[in-house]
């Protein structure tokens, strides 16, 4: 069965009798005309395109249930928070092109030269330095 992506579309699970059939439905949270996630006909959620965290990282919805009761249907709404974890796909920018430094001769192995620094700029919500020393090796 192929599941489609439409938000508006609402998808169907029947169980026994009338009173047993359930829909479900994305009524909110969804980008209406690119939908992010979509539904499959058992209530479960699914992503429907390709997720950036660095464009988003997180996503709340709204699912509401709605069963074919008779005579009275009964509905159900929840809140579902989607978190999109980082992938490492940014690689650290440095804070500067050049660096110099100086060293007196004859500095024994291990001595500290001076520190290069990089930011990971595009991480959301996180300022993460990575240090780079430089020692003299021999």
């Amino acid at each position: 069965m192929r599941a489609r992506c439409d938000p508006d579309f609402t998808l169907s699970l029947l169980l026994p009798g009338d009173n047993g059939a359930v829909t479900y439905e994305l009524i909110a949270g969804v980008n209406r005309s690119r939908p992010e996630f979509g539904m499959f006909p058992d209530g479960s959620l699914y992503v429907a395109q390709k997720l950036d965290r660095e464009v988003k990282d997180r996503y709340e919805l709204m699912v509401k249930a709605k069963d074919a009761g008779s005579p009275l249907q009964r509905t159900a709404t929840a809140m579902v928070h989607v978190s999109i974890l980082d992938d490492n796909d940014n690689a650290p920018e440095f804070t500067s092109t050049k660096y110099e430094f100086e060293v007196t001769e004859g500095k024994e192995t291990g001595t500290f030269i001076g520190l290069c620094d990089s930011v990971l700029s595009l991480i959301i919500g996180v300022s993460s330095v990575w240090l780079a020393n430089f020692l003299m090796l021999s």
